[in-house]
């Protein structure tokens, strides 16, 4: 986890790396001159320390995959494993070109979903800003004309005064409250049952349920068919598709699915 931290490497970074390797692969070139030759035009210092140890573990006998194994982190389950395929079954080139694809696309779905999710997320934040600006400020300043009316004030006037008052009178507590609140939470989302239960649940929300769901399938269904075009086997593949995936109840129905397959049951 430490080391995912310190070295990030970002996805574009990832597809040129895997682009590159494949070309000279292809040309015949020797694993150990690619990644040099890789590294002389690598400007990103996670991707030049990584390949650093890369070449120190190639030159010394190791697989490829073998060393990329401890940038398990960085890389994933998918990367490694589609590369420890292709050097086994000797079509690394092929598989690097599939695995550049499948980052190109995992790019391109990524850009889309931050895109689709950024009017919603301004006008929630612009909706929110707005009501505290009136009720920290303004609501206090006409709070003295609805006191001295002698009339029963309707409901939703009473809690919005209500509101005001709490939030000018014990503003910094609450604010506090709910920074403790949410380190509580994301504390409690390592709980993997925990977990589980708020992936399930976010698949539901409104509008971003539909957008999560969509995400996950998409996902599922690209890096299933990449491991299999890879020559991975079906167990094998399913279980590397659980791994590539962050919601954890589509990963738990996955990791079900491998269990059945191996058992002799039909993928579908």
């Amino acid at each position: 986890f430490l080391k995912s931290l310190l070295l990030r490497v970002s996805i574009q970074e990832q597809v040129i790396f895997s682009r590159h390797l494949a070309v000279m692969s292809k040309a015949g070139l020797p694993l150990i001159d690619s990644l040099k030759m890789i590294q002389k035009e690598t400007k990103s210092k996670a991707m030049l320390k990584i390949l650093d140890q890369l070449i120190k573990d190639v030159s010394n006998g190791q697989f490829l995959s073998a060393s990329l194994e401890k940038f398990h982190d960085v890389f994933g389950d998918l990367f490694v494993n589609i590369i420890r395929v292709g050097e086994s079954a000797g079509i690394l080139s092929e598989n690097l070109n599939y695995l550049a694809n499948e980052l190109k696309k995992k790019q391109e779905l990524r850009s889309k979903v931050i895109g689709a999710l950024i009017y919603p997320v301004i006008v929630l934040v612009a909706t929110f800003g707005i009501t505290g600006l009136l009720t920290i400020f303004i609501f206090p300043k006409i709070l003295p004309v609805f006191s001295s009316l002698n009339v029963k004030l309707p409901i939703t006037t009473q809690i919005l005064i209500a509101f005001s008052n709490l939030l000018t009178n014990y503003g910094p507590l609450i604010v506090l409250i709910a920074f403790v609140l949410l380190v509580i939470f994301l504390f409690l989302l390592r709980i993997k049952k925990i977990r589980f239960y708020f992936d399930y649940f976010t698949l539901y929300v409104p509008i971003f349920g539909k957008i999560f769901r969509d995400v996950s399938l998409s996902n599922f269904c690209r890096t299933l068919g990449m491991t299999l075009k890879s020559g991975v086997k079906v167990v094998e593949a399913i279980s590397i598709t659980a791994g590539s995936i962050p919601n954890l109840a589509y990963k738990n129905q996955l990791i079900q699915a491998a269990e059945e397959v191996k058992k002799g049951e039909t993928m579908a």
